[in-house]
Formats: structure tokens, sequence, C-alpha cells
């Protein structure tokens, strides 16, 4: 298997695994309302459980000065993901319309007929309206 080594400062954050059709998403974004920067990594695989899946390894917070490093390798072992969704083939990924992210990047994404916003956007807005 494919293994992706992050490591901040030199230390290990995640050891994450895809396979070759897999995407592996790595991001680094500053919560709304928050003055936390974190890096997130998520794979998407298509072949999981027969669906498209994605696995997530959680988020690791970064602060000004932290240097982030990528390793690609081949491993038998990886970090074991902390949440592995199945996306059924007849179910359509909704994202955020405001910051694009999709429904498996929040933790809730509120949707109307045309439209769609996550939790983050949703603080986001409020602040801006109480000011």
């Amino acid at each position: 298997m494919i293994s992706y080594q992050i490591m901040v400062n030199g230390r290990k954050a995640f050891t994450a695994g895809a396979e070759p059709e897999d995407a592996l998403e790595v991001r680094i974004d500053k919560l709304p309302g928050h003055e936390s920067i974190v890096l997130s990594v998520t794979a998407f695989s298509p072949n999981k459980y027969a669906d498209e899946a994605s696995s997530n390894w959680g988020m690791h917070q970064l602060e000004v000065g932290d240097e982030i490093s990528l390793k690609v390798a081949e491993a038998d072992v990886i970090d074991e993901p902390q949440s592995v969704e199945p996306i059924a083939n007849n179910q359509e990924l909704l994202y955020c319309g405001f910051c694009k992210k999709s429904q498996h990047e929040v933790n809730h994404l509120v949707s109307g007929n045309d439209f769609s916003i996550c939790n983050e956007c949703i603080v986001m807005c409020s602040e801006i309206i109480t000011e």
C-alpha cells in the first residue's frame, strides 16, 4: 500500500494510506471564528464498500512557524483512520455554498433545495451579524 507520512516539526502527525485509485487530500484550514489553524488528511476511495468512501485521519493543530513535510512510501501498516464513511452511488456529495467543503469535511451541513451551508460558515455569519 502507498503510505503518506505527514510530519510537523519533524514529528509524525499522520501516516495515511491509500490505494493507487484513491485520492488523498491534505488540507490546512483556519477555523472560522477561531485563531486555530489545523491540518487534516482525508482519502477518498471509490472501491470501499462497493461505493465511494472517505477515510479521515483527524486534525492536527498547527501554530505559526510550524514546518510540514510529506513523504510518499510503501508501507504494510498505516495509522487507523478516525472515521470511514461510505457514500452511496446514488447519493449526491453535498458542498457548502460558501467555503466549498464537502459534507465529509464539516460537522454539519444544512441543505435547502438548491444551497447548503456548513456549521463553520454559520458560525462565521453569526459573528459578522453580531458585530
